[in-house]
């Protein structure tokens, strides 16, 4: 098992501790960062995807799908928000 010290150490790094975070608040600029970095990978790999991975999709099938998730994750994080 880990210690709690170092436990306590990674759940930092990937939460917010303090009353802020659990009233749903977050640093100005990092919403648009993960924006960002979404639509970046989301571009990345419905234009590069098939030549990088290797997979073949000559009806679209894959591109579609991917388009499908990246639209739906849009939808599920604007609910979320309130």
């Amino acid at each position: 098992m880990t210690k709690q010290g170092a436990l306590h150490k990674l759940y930092a790094l990937f939460t917010y501790l303090g009353d802020d975070a659990q009233a749903g608040a977050r640093p100005a600029g990092e919403s648009s960062m993960m924006v960002a970095l979404a639509a970046t990978m989301f571009m990345a790999l419905f234009g590069f995807g098939a030549t990088y991975f290797g997979w073949s999709d000559p009806e679209g099938k894959v591109r579609l799908a991917l388009f499908a998730t990246f639209t739906l994750g849009i939808i599920c994080g604007y609910k979320t928000r309130g």
